[in-house]
């Protein structure tokens, strides 16, 4: 019997991050509609300082709250919360856990994605040169929305980098700093393509999901905001009849936190909300995804420069809170956000996103389809 094709996926899967997963999970379900006669997995290699650097804040916290037994339950809830991680796993097709090239190259694929999230991060903990392909022997190597988070003109990069982009048949990548990052070494056209969570739709996994509340929120993620801002957000909340939900983390100041909560009970959040305050790449998308109002207020060069990129590809720009209006964060709140004009953007660019990939896997060697 013949063997199927076989697709790797090299990404950022162990991270317990909600976009980390969903990304993942979105690029994976996106290949085996596209190649329903291939087997399609991720590549079960982890970065192992990588991976115990983003545990350790779910198993040794800092006290989430003034009032004591506030913080204990807050701890034990960070700790379901890394359950719900682990749950999720049963969604991903991992490969037998690989510890090093030698064993990836083993597995034999006939073709090798690195991507998404940020698996070219120079500055990162989780750099690894098997992420840029060094030593990886596989016929048809590409890269799919890779990112490097941030980069600084005239950075000082790793030998590594300039060797290991020669052996990728195809680049693309997420925003243009990683392009302006790689462009000095590669000879090929790099393409600027969507994150993988904007290819796939996620409406059988949130289908049925438990009751998260009823009562109209604002949902606020992962956003480092002073005393005037947040009193500026509850006064905005309460002019609307709404409550400050906080998803996935806690803060004093939230009326409601959903700590334990899946990936998918996370969208949810995102879809059932009435505005959206984040300081995330993903929170940005998914506010962007669920049609809401929202602003993106990033507080680290990392996150600013990937939003900003973000933004100014779908054509919005305005949702972009600079640190200079950071007081204003409820004006732009409230800015009209022509949709369907974002959409009609994204679907462009989903289009051309679902191309590279359909070019890109079957440029060297024929996969089934």
């Amino acid at each position: 019997m013949k063997k199927k094709p076989l697709i790797g996926i090299i990404t950022h899967h162990y991270i317990k991050n909600y976009g980390a997963f969903l990304q993942a999970y979105a690029l994976q379900e996106t290949l085996k509609i596209l190649y329903p006669f291939s087997e399609v997995e991720i590549i079960n290699y982890i970065n192992r300082k990588h991976y115990f650097t983003n545990l350790r804040p779910f198993l040794i916290s800092k006290p989430q709250s003034k009032k004591i037994m506030k913080s204990i339950e807050i701890s034990f809830e960070k700790k379901r919360q890394l359950l719900q991680y682990h749950k999720a796993k049963q969604y991903l097709n991992l490969s037998p856990r690989l510890f090093n090239v030698k064993d990836i190259n083993q597995r034999e694929y006939d073709t090798i994605i690195i991507g998404s999230d940020e698996v070219w991060n120079v500055n990162a903990v989780g750099l690894d040169e098997i992420k840029f392909a060094v030593g990886l022997k596989c016929s048809n190597i590409i890269s799919y929305a890779a990112s490097c988070g941030y980069f600084l003109p005239g950075q000082q990069l790793p030998s590594y980098v300039a060797e290991g982009i020669q052996n990728f048949n195809k680049i693309s990548v997420r925003d243009m700093q990683t392009k302006s990052m790689i462009d000095d070494f590669y000879n090929g056209e790099i393409e600027l393509v969507l994150d993988p969570t904007f290819l796939y739709d996620f409406k059988s996994e949130v289908k049925g999901i438990r009751n998260i509340g009823d009562l109209p929120y604002i949902l606020v993620y992962q956003c480092s905001l002073d005393s005037e801002q947040i009193q500026k957000i509850k006064e905005f909340a309460k002019k609307k009849g709404l409550i400050v939900v906080g998803a996935g983390y806690y803060q004093d100041w939230f009326d409601k936190s959903f700590i334990n909560i899946s990936p998918f009970e996370w969208i949810e959040l995102f879809n059932k909300s009435k505005y959206v305050v984040t300081g995330t790449f993903h929170g940005t998308i998914f506010s962007i995804k669920a049609k809401k109002n929202f602003i993106a207020f990033p507080t680290s060069l990392n996150r600013e420069q990937k939003i900003r990129s973000l933004l100014t590809t779908l054509g919005l720009e305005k949702q972009f809170v600079s640190k200079m209006d950071k007081y204003r964060i409820c004006d732009y709140l409230v800015q009209d956000i022509n949709y369907s004009v974002v959409d009609k953007t994204i679907e462009e660019l989903k289009e051309k996103s679902i191309m590279f990939l359909k070019e890109a896997i079957c440029s060297k060697r024929e996969v089934s389809n």
